[in-house]
């Protein structure tokens, strides 16, 4: 039997942003942010309304750029990208889930979860076959046919996350994902959205639940602008 290797190679990089700073007018919104992302991390970012937080996250998301810094998105600086290569960047690499759930009430959990799908290119049985594998995982296979009006919210939060993870993003970025659960829909939730972490891939949730930061394994934590870790300075 091989012995087992005493240095592992490091977990891949997935996102490193170095300095990044976003300003809106005259109001600096973060301030030289700079840490790294890699795969099988699980992170929290938290902070009081208004403290940068939901700003770095669309940054990372690609739905917004920096004022200054850069971005380092799978190997690609991204920083300067154009509208359009960020839109097929974002389908590549990036699943959303908000607190608003944002489903289309008149599709069907498994179209809801299939529209998803289409955005990124996926069509046919390909992605029924990955529609139905998502909403095993989240355990909807049996509400495929139902509409969004009929489900609790926390399963409506579960046809969410099934959307965002049919093609397995490498970065899954949550807004606040328990916000509008009850504590065990959101003890669930945070269960699901940790349990989908794997080697290749990693999970970064914007939250002012201490219980859901404490289930991530790194926490960065937000002040008017400045991104800190632990304390210290994000690494």
């Amino acid at each position: 039997m091989s012995e087992p290797d005493a240095n592992p190679p490091a977990p891949t990089v997935l996102a490193q942003l170095q300095g990044i700073t976003r300003t809106f007018g005259t109001t600096r919104a973060l301030q030289g942010a700079s840490f790294t992302v890699r795969a099988g991390d699980a992170i929290a970012i938290t902070g009081a309304s208004g403290s940068g937080k939901s700003t770095l996250l669309s940054i990372m998301g690609l739905l917004d750029t920096a004022t200054d810094g850069s971005y380092m998105l799978c190997g690609e600086d991204v920083s300067r990208s154009s509208a359009s290569h960020r839109s097929r960047l974002r389908r590549e690499y990036i699943g959303f889930v908000f607190q608003s759930f944002h489903l289309i009430e008149h599709l069907t959990v498994e179209e809801n979860v299939l529209y998803g799908l289409s955005i990124r290119r996926r069509f046919g049985d390909d992605a029924q076959q990955l529609a139905r594998r998502a909403l095993g995982t989240v355990g909807l296979q049996g509400k495929a046919q139902s509409q969004p009006a009929d489900l609790s919210g926390g399963e409506r939060q579960r046809v969410a996350i099934a959307r965002a993870v049919a093609a397995p993003p490498k970065l899954l970025l949550c807004d606040e994902p328990t916000g509008n659960l009850d504590s065990r829909n959101s003890s669930l939730v945070i269960e699901l959205l940790c349990g989908l972490v794997s080697p290749s891939s990693a999970l970064v949730i914007v939250t002012h639940d201490s219980d859901v930061a404490s289930a991530c394994m790194r926490q960065l934590h937000v002040a008017d602008g400045v991104v800190t870790e632990d304390g210290r300075g994000a690494r």
